[in-house]
């Protein structure tokens, strides 16, 4: 049986310990004999908060390497192509489940598509290196010599556009919208993001907006969504 150990001068000595400065012992009886252990809080926290990022990373890691869809062309940044191509899923993806209706045009910014989106697998890292940032999905009602403007100005630098075909026959421009020509000054429902909304050269067409209705969706997560759902974007050798 252990023998009674009298704890006042061991009491003392952890008062002691502890008022030179902010540390913890740690107690543990061996045999006959107490076994003092100086414990530094602040590797135990780092130790841990370490080990908590560690894991945080993988599960980060093994998200954005996870595999949404795959697609046959290569699309370099800031190309007409590119901005074609995205601003094509872009309409595709909203008219799923837009709130107020039916949408006609897609609007981006060429500029903004910096990334390149090579054939083959395609993961989120690819698609949130090629939209850093989560974009508010908006609907604009635009019409007369503002949406003309706009035409002109989209079919001119090439910009990022879908749903509606333009074209120019001898120094006129065209709109064609579902195989059927359009007054250029004819109303349009525009799908964009709230960003070309309050800056750059598309915020001075779009202040002049019939309407504007804020949909409840971001582009980034919605293009996802929509890849890993599209029966065309999961046909693919290594899928």
């Amino acid at each position: 049986m252990l023998k009674q150990l009298n704890l006042i001068p061991l009491l003392f000595l952890l008062l002691s310990a502890c008022s030179k400065e902010k540390s913890y012992v740690h107690m543990e009886l061996v045999g006959h004999e107490v076994q003092l252990y100086e414990l530094d809080p602040q590797r135990e926290s780092s130790e841990s908060m370490d080990e908590m990022l560690k894991e945080y990373r993988q599960t980060l890691e093994d998200e954005m390497h996870e595999v949404i869809a795959y697609q046959v062309h290569d699309f370099f940044g800031e190309s007409a192509e590119l901005g074609e191509f995205v601003s094509a899923l872009m309409l595709a993806s909203a008219n799923t489940d837009l709130q107020d209706a039916y949408v006609d045009l897609a609007v981006l910014e060429k500029a903004a598509l910096k990334e390149s989106l090579y054939r083959g697998v395609v993961t989120k890292d690819h698609i949130y290196r090629l939209l850093p940032e989560e974009q508010l999905l908006v609907v604009l009602t635009l019409s007369g010599k503002p949406l003309e403007e706009l035409l002109t100005y989209v079919y001119k630098n090439s910009e990022a556009y879908a749903g509606i075909y333009l074209s120019k026959e001898n120094g006129v421009l065209t709109a064609e919208v579902d195989g059927e020509e359009r007054p250029l000054t004819d109303s349009l429902r525009i799908l964009t993001v709230k960003s070309l909304m309050d800056k750059g050269p598309y915020a001075a067409f779009f202040k002049h907006a019939d309407k504007v209705a804020f949909q409840p969706y971001y582009f980034r997560s919605r293009l996802i969504s929509f890849l890993k759902q599209s029966q065309e974007f999961q046909e693919g050798p290594e899928m």
